[in-house]
């Protein structure tokens, strides 16, 4: 038999039984600390790539250089390096290492 177009009604697929139980494991061997350093790192990551991408325009207009041409590589590569360095120190502090 032919599908009909627009097919109105699909039903929804199970959910994958071993995703949860990744999520628990992972759950179970930090107590929540892995969780709660990304959660946190994500926050302060994000304020900081808005500081950076606000401040470094400004920054390159006063060193009479066009803002276009330095900020988008300069951000990206800076927010990117910090982001990781962050994200461990982070980690480290909540998890403990």
């Amino acid at each position: 038999m032919p599908a009909r177009w627009p097919v109105t009604h699909q039903p929804h697929p199970r959910p994958d039984p071993r995703g949860s139980r990744r999520v628990h494991r992972a759950r179970v061997a930090f107590g929540g600390a892995l969780f709660v350093s990304v959660k946190i790192a994500l926050v302060v990551i994000c304020g900081w790539a808005a500081t950076i991408g606000g401040t470094m325009p400004l920054l390159a207009k006063r060193l009479r250089i066009d803002p276009a041409v330095v900020s988008a590589p300069m951000v990206a590569t800076l927010v990117d390096a910090t982001g990781l360095i962050i994200y461990f120190m982070t980690a480290k502090a909540v998890v403990g290492i």
